[in-house]
């Protein structure tokens, strides 16, 4: 997702918000669900935040047009567990990965409960899925899942 430098961005927003109202009810016929990812600024130029997704997912107006929150492209942008508080209600899925190298939880020991906190505090009962590198993720996978389930736990 990059916006050409000489294109606006007001422009690319629209454009997009008016695909999304467009695939949104197809989504919806298929029982689908199109979560919007903010991605970090190193990665891309648009849709950089939860803010940013929620803003572009009330503007498409649909029950299958939600946001996905990722907390290796958050930690990476310095965004806090209050920007889930500030925007609940388009949050339908998470994703985890260390911030330093994208890895698994439990690798280099990042502390994710202050966003599972506030995934706590908002009610959020979706999915959260791992999103790392991994090298062999049959020998990898369950040490993740047991830091990740450690740190549920304890929040």
């Amino acid at each position: 997702r990059q916006i050409p430098a000489d294109f606006p961005r007001a422009k690319a927003e629209q454009q997009f918000v008016a695909y999304l109202k467009a695939i949104g009810p197809l989504a919806g016929q298929s029982g689908v669900t199109i979560v919007i990812e903010p991605l970090n600024t190193a990665e891309c130029n648009f849709i950089n935040s939860v803010a940013e997704a929620d803003a572009v997912a009330a503007a498409a107006n649909h029950p299958h047009v939600c946001i996905l929150a990722d907390f290796y492209h958050m930690l990476r942008d310095g965004q806090t567990p209050e920007d889930i508080l500030r925007h609940p209600q388009h949050l339908r899925h998470i994703h985890v990965a260390e911030k330093a190298e994208r890895t698994a939880p439990g690798v280099n020991g990042d502390d994710f409960r202050p966003y599972l906190r506030a995934l706590k505090q908002i009610g959020y009962r979706g999915m959260i899925s791992i999103e790392s590198k991994w090298g062999d993720v049959a020998t990898e996978a369950g040490a993740a899942v047991a830091e990740l389930r450690r740190q549920l736990a304890s929040v």
